[in-house]
């Protein structure tokens, strides 16, 4: 492990860490392995990261890692797991879309300052039972990430983010991509119908292929392969 940031010095950090040897940088918020039942893990290290060609990537998962014992765990999952070419920082805080806005615009800031093209943006911020202001972070944070790249200035960037789709022990290793038909971002609200219906597999099969071309799955060893036909196997 390599630091730990948080919100008072988050600024400085990416200032220092930052810089254009990085062929992949992999950005996930509410990523913290906390649960043994499901393939939580792969969140703070998917596959595609363990088993690459890359040189250089840096890793940074935002999560509230406030808690001594839960810190510590993901600290030894991270230095037991991780391979020698991957930097990686614990960014301690609670994500909510008020401040989850100026973290993620000084990151793309700076890969565009160092001319980082291969990024990774996941939102995993998804609660079992969701009450109150578990329900509006859920909905909000993907909106205020779309809204954010659909800023011409980081338009370049729009296809790199990734939702995850739920905890459901058959579908906890799919992340949905924002990015789809005609090189725009679907809205938020179609996709999360869309997710629902993937989930509950009403649609029939020629629209459910369709639109499984959006998924990606994090435990498969390439970041370039999404589930595109019936080869791979879902369950809902």
């Amino acid at each position: 492990m390599d630091f730990i940031i948080t919100y008072d010095n988050y600024k400085e950090i990416y200032d220092n860490i930052f810089h254009r040897d990085y062929d992949y940088i992999y950005f996930s918020l509410g990523s913290k392995y906390n649960y043994n039942n499901i393939n939580v893990h792969n969140h703070l290290l998917p596959n595609f990261l363990l088993y690459n060609n890359y040189k250089n990537i840096l890793a940074i998962s935002i999560d509230d890692y406030s808690n001594t014992y839960s810190l510590e765990k993901n600290i030894n999952y991270i230095n037991k797991n991780k391979s020698d070419n991957i930097t990686y920082y614990l960014f301690n805080h609670i994500c909510i879309k008020q401040t989850i806005k100026p973290i993620i615009e000084y990151f793309l800031n700076k890969c565009i300052q160092y001319e980082i093209s291969n990024i990774m943006i996941c939102n995993y911020i998804k609660f079992i039972n969701p009450k109150g202001t578990e329900i509006k972070n859920e909905n909000d944070i993907p909106v205020e990430i779309i809204n954010i790249l659909k800023k011409n200035i980081y338009n370049k960037y729009s296809n790199c983010f990734y939702d995850w789709i739920s905890y459901n022990k058959y579908n906890c290793n799919y992340l949905c991509n924002y990015y789809y038909l005609d090189n725009k971002i679907i809205d938020y609200k179609i996709c999360k119908i869309i997710k629902y219906f993937l989930i509950t597999n009403y649609l029939n099969k020629k629209l459910y292929n369709k639109y499984l071309c959006i998924l990606f799955d994090i435990t498969n060893i390439s970041n370039n392969t999404k589930i595109i036909n019936s080869e791979y196997e879902i369950y809902f």
